[in-house]
Parts: C-alpha cells; sequence; structure tokens
C-alpha cells in the first residue's frame, strides 16, 4: 500500500531513529493559531489550537490530531502536520490532552490512555463551529490509543461527521509496553519519561494543591510505579494493572467501523510489534507495519518524499483520500517549504 520506509543512513538503528531528534534542531512555522477551551463535562478544561486555512470554508475538512506522552500542541510532530494539513485546504486542530501544553492548570484529573470521552467532547465543539466538514482524527503514540478506543468503544453512535483516523505507534496493549519498559535498553526510555512525568506533576502541585493529593511512599522509579501510585487512583482505577486493563485499545480494536489506519515499525523500543499481531485481517483498521523506524521516527532517505518524514506523507495521503467530502478527487500533495521559527524538540515527547 505504501512504499517501503528506507532510513536514512545513519539512522538504521531503531534507538538513533528514536532518540536523535531530541539532539536536532527543526525549523517549524510559528505559531499562529488561535486558541479555545472547551469545558469538559466533568468541569474540567482542555485547550484546542485551530490553524485555518485562508480560503476554508464549512465544509470543507479538518483534522484534529492529538500529541503523544508528555507532548504538547508545540510537539514538532503535530507542528509539521498541521502545516502541511494546512496547504492541502485542511483546516487542523492541535489537541492538548490535560494539563498539557496550553492547558496546564486547567484540569484536576490527569490525562491518560483512555480519555476517549475527552476526544468526543472535542469533536463536538469542533462540529458546531463547523456542522458541514468531516473530521478526521490523528493519534501519536498515546493519544493513538485513545483515537483507537474512541472508535471502538460504542461504533453506534459515532458521530457521522467523523470519516476516519490514523493511530502511529499506539500502544493498543499497556501490558506489553511497560514490559518493553522494564527491559535493558528500554529502561532508559523507562527513566526518562518517569523524570519528566514527575516534574509535570510537581510543578501542577505548586500551581494548585489539589494535584498534591496523593503522597508518594516514594517516589516513582518507573512509569509503572507512576501510573500505579498517581495515575491510576487520580484516574478512578484501582491499580496500575486495573487501568492497563481498562483502557488499552487491542481487545475492543474489532468493534471498530470507521475505515483506519495503523502506522507502526517492526522496530519500535517503545511499542513491541507482537502486540499487533491478528490485525492485518481486520475489514476496517489497515495495518501498515514499516521494517524500520522506531518510535516516532520514520526519518528516511532523502528522494522518495518532499522531505525526510516518512511519517508525514503516509499520514498525508491516507488523509487526502478519506478524508474529504469528495474523496474519490484527492488533491496534490504540497512540497515543503521555507520555515520560519527554529525549535528545539525532545525525546519524542515533543518531536
Amino acid at each position: 500500500m505504501f512504499p517501503i520506509f528506507k532510513p536514512a543512513r545513519l539512522l538504521r538503528n531503531p534507538h538513533l531513529q528514536t532518540i536523535l531528534p531530541a539532539f536536532f534542531t527543526e525549523l517549524l512555522p510559528a505559531y499562529a493559531a488561535r486558541q479555545h477551551r472547551i469545558n469538559l463535562s466533568d468541569g474540567d478544561q482542555v485547550v484546542l489550537h485551530d490553524d485555518e486555512p485562508e480560503q476554508w470554508q464549512d465544509g470543507d475538512p479538518i483534522v484534529l490530531m492529538t500529541h503523544g506522552l508528555t507532548g504538547s500542541y508545540l510537539s514538532s510532530y503535530l507542528v509539521r502536520l498541521s502545516d502541511k494539513l494546512n496547504k492541502m485546504g485542511f483546516r487542523t486542530f492541535r489537541k492538548d490532552l490535560r494539563n498539557c501544553g496550553a492547558g496546564f492548570g486547567l484540569a484536576r484529573f490527569p490525562y491518560h490512555a483512555g480519555r476517549s470521552q475527552d476526544l468526543l467532547e472535542s469533536i463536538e465543539y469542533i462540529h458546531q463551529m463547523a456542522p458541514n466538514s468531516p473530521i478526521s482524527l490523528v493519534g501519536y503514540s498515546l493519544s493513538g490509543n485513545i483515537v483507537l478506543r474512541t472508535l471502538a468503544e460504542d461504533p453506534d453512535s459515532l458521530p457521522e461527521h467523523l470519516v476516519t483516523a490514523v493511530a502511529v505507534n499506539p500502544p493498543i496493549d499497556l501490558h506489553l509496553s511497560v514490559q518493553a519498559l522494564d527491559s535493558i535498553l528500554g529502561r532508559f526510555y523507562d527513566r526518562y519519561f518517569t523524570k519528566r512525568l514527575m516534574k509535570h506533576i510537581q510543578l501542577l502541585s505548586e500551581h494548585d494543591p489539589i494535584h498534591d493529593q496523593i503522597k508518594f511512599d516514594r517516589i516513582p522509579q518507573t512509569v509503572y510505579e507512576l501510573d500505579d501510585a498517581y495515575t491510576a487512583p487520580m484516574s478512578g482505577f484501582d491499580s496500575a494493572e486495573h487501568y492497563y486493563a481498562e483502557t488499552s485499545s487491542r481487545q475492543i480494536m474489532s468493534q471498530i467501523r470507521l475505515p483506519s489506519l495503523l502506522l507502526t515499525a517492526n522496530d519500535d523500543p517503545l511499542i513491541p510489534v507482537r502486540m499487533f499481531e491478528g490485525l492485518d485481517t481486520h475489514p476496517a483498521v489497515t495495518l501498515h507495519v514499516a521494517p524500520h523506524g522506531g518510535h516516532l521516527g520514520y526519518r528516511g532517505k532523502r528522494g522518495g518524499d518532499p522531505d525526510h518524514h516518512w511519517m508525514d506523507w503516509r499520514i498525508l495521503e491516507w488523509l487526502d483520500k478519506h478524508g474529504r467530502p469528495n474523496p474519490e478527487k484527492p488533491s496534490a500533495v504540497p512540497a515543503p517549504h521555507h520555515h520560519r521559527r527554529k525549535t528545539e524538540c525532545h525525546l519524542q515527547s515533543d518531536c
């Protein structure tokens, strides 16, 4: 279906594909979005970042996209994709998960892998602004699981204006993902994410005492320990195991009916590829497992695509085909342009 991903010469190692973006700077468009605060049904708020092309009008396509663990609306994969989609005539909304990005301090409860209701309420908010426009979803990593759960939990009740979805490197089995972090090579990522999450919790506690409800018996050293001591109890789950069992999308993906793309890599160090076994025969979900790419890396050789971001172009091709009001008439995928702002990115949380 897609051209084979061929990694750049010096990026054949999956850890390099995953880690090196943290040490590179990338030129990205300057921020020019309009912000929307959404009042969620439980009283918390999240923020959407709205980039509307100049000639866009109600009835033209919309894409709602969401970042991964410890990311935000500034995550470079969101900024890149939003810019490319805008040039194809798509209006884009970058969603901050609870207390992330511009939504810091606006939520009492943490984000997690099962926050499908937040996504549905965001879709409804957008639909009220543009009632005639088809809406597509794109979720990266943790948010990829949220997207898939949104499609699978109650497929008969999904909005008619929701037309397609893309999930990139989603942890559809959270147990397996946590086990991968417990491996020798995975412990680097485990420490990295735990440190960033703990810093985030500390900042929230300083901002609002409600986030200091849970007193750690000892400081969590792993994502599992943090989920067990904080994410799970703050979100109504009994334990980390209960949280993983209730929010992993793998066990309910057979219920998905909306045309969806699941893009992952055979060598993703964070998301073991074996969790996707058996999904290649799913009638609604198109599974594409690239031989290489790491976790949200996919930095390829130049020549096949307008730039080296192989992942971006596959998402664009899918949305151009499935996300328009008239999918039989796809538009030309745009060539890269000169960027205006230099932005540093963090290890797959902001890149």
